[in-house]
C-alpha cells in the first residue's frame, strides 16, 4: 500500500477481492492465510502475540484515527496528523466516564509498555521492537465510513498525561497522548510491503531474519540506534505556505469587531478575552488589535515535541503597547476553530 492510499474497509470482511468499490481492499491487502484478520476495530489494535524463537513478539499494532468523531462523546478530542514531517500527535483510548486511571485503558496500557522503544540502546530490544502502523478514517462520495487513508508507520517518540475536557458531561478527565515519529518511504518509492509484517506474525522467523522484510529506514535504526532518527523521519520537501481559506474551517467565521466590544467567532485557546481587547484598525477589517487592561485574560500555550513550549499572554502594564508579529497558531475548544496568534511587547 501506498502513503496517502484509501483503501476499501467494508463490514463484509471480504478476502477474495482486489478491489472494492473501486478501492484496494484491505482485508486482501493484509491476509495472512490461516490467521485472523488484522481489524480496525478499535483506535488502538494490536495483532496478536507470537511465540518466535527469541521470544514473544507483538507483530504490530495498528492505530486509527476516525476525523468524523472528534469531539464526540466516543472521542473527545482531536489528533493530529502531520505525516509529511514525520510526526503524529495521537490521543489514548481513556473515556471521560471511566472510574479508573488512564494508565489502566486497554489500548493506553499496551502503548505505555512500548514507550522507550525508539531510544532503546540495546540492539536486541530494537530488533523486537514493535512497529506501529497509521490509518485515518476519510469520507469518500458523502459516506463517512468504510474506507480508510494510511498514513505510514513508526515507533512512540514519547507520552505524557494530559488534562482533557468533555462537552458532553462538561467535565474534565485525564488521559495520554502519544508523539509518534512516523519513519520514511523514500527508499520504498512511498510504498509499504505488508510482507514484513506477515513475517512477523510467523512463529518461525526469528527478530533478525524478519529484518530483512523491513523498510530500509527500519533496518537502518534497529542497526545503528537512536542516533540515526534524524535520518528516518520522514520529510516532505513542498511548500509551506497555507493559504488562509485553508486554514480556517467552515463555521469559523470572523465578525468585524468595534472599540469597547469582544470581537465575535475569536475564541482564545478556551479563555474569553475582555470587552476592551479587541478592535479593528481602520482601513484593515481582516486585523484585530488592543489591549488587555486586566491580568491574563487571554492566553494560550504551544507545544511541539520533544519538549519544545511556548506560552504568551497580555497583562496589565502601565504604558504598554502590543506591536503585531506572528508566534503560532491555538485552537479553541470546543468549537475546534484555529486561530494565528500575534503579539510582541513594546515599552515605553
Amino acid at each position: 500500500m501506498k502513503l496517502g492510499q484509501l483503501l476499501r474497509y467494508s463490514s463484509s470482511r471480504d478476502t477474495t477481492s482486489e478491489i472494492v468499490d473501486g478501492l484496494s481492499n484491505y482485508y486482501h491487502a493484509t491476509l495472512y492465510p490461516g490467521r485472523a484478520l488484522p481489524l480496525l476495530e478499535r483506535g488502538i489494535n494490536p495483532i496478536a502475540r507470537v511465540k518466535s524463537p527469541d521470544g514473544l513478539r507483538i507483530p504490530a499494532v495498528l492505530i486509527r484515527s476516525s476525523p468524523h468523531k472528534a469531539g464526540s462523546t466516543t472521542a473527545p478530542w482531536q489528533d493530529l496528523f502531520d505525516t509529511d514531517n514525520g510526526k503524529i500527535r495521537y490521543f489514548g483510548d481513556n473515556r471521560p466516564e471511566a472510574q479508573t486511571g488512564p494508565e489502566l485503558a486497554p489500548g493506553n496500557k499496551l502503548l505505555n509498555s512500548l514507550v522507550g522503544q525508539l531510544w532503546a540502546e540495546s540492539t536486541k530490544v530494537r530488533l523486537n521492537a514493535t512497529p506501529l502502523i497509521f490509518f485515518r478514517g476519510a469520507a469518500l462520495a458523502g459516506r463517512q465510513k468504510g474506507q480508510i487513508e494510511f498514513h505510514g508507520y513508526g515507533l512512540i517518540e514519547q507520552a505524557a498525561l494530559v488534562s482533557q475536557w468533555d462537552a458532553t458531561s462538561s467535565s474534565y478527565f485525564t488521559n495520554y497522548v502519544y508523539d509518534f515519529l512516523v519513519f520514511s518511504l523514500v527508499h520504498e518509492n512511498e510504498a509499504f510491503d505488508w510482507g514484513w509484517i506477515n513475517t512477523r506474525r510467523d512463529p518461525k522467523a526469528s527478530d533478525l531474519s524478519s529484518l530483512s522484510k523491513a523498510p530500509a529506514a527500519w533496518r537502518r535504526w534497529a542497526q545503528e540506534g537512536p542516533q540515526s532518527i534524524p535520518q528516518i523521519r520522514r520529510s516532505v520537501a513542498k511548500f509551506r505556505v497555507v493559504k488562509k481559506s485553508e486554514q480556517l474551517p467552515s463555521g469559523c467565521q470572523r465578525s468585524a469587531g468595534s472599540p469597547g466590544r469582544r470581537t465575535a467567532g475569536l475564541p482564545v485557546g478556551g479563555h474569553e478575552t475582555s470587552r476592551w481587547a479587541d478592535s479593528n484598525p481602520p482601513g484593515r477589517p481582516d486585523q484585530t488589535s488592543g489591549f488587555t487592561p486586566f491580568p491574563a485574560v487571554a492566553s494560550a500555550s504551544r507545544s511541539e515535541p520533544p519538549s519544545v513550549r511556548t506560552r504568551w499572554a497580555w497583562w496589565r502594564k502601565r504604558s504598554t503597547a502590543a506591536v503585531a508579529s506572528v508566534l503560532g497558531m491555538m485552537v479553541s475548544k470546543p468549537a475546534g476553530c484555529r486561530l494565528l496568534v500575534s503579539a510582541t511587547l513594546r515599552f515605553s
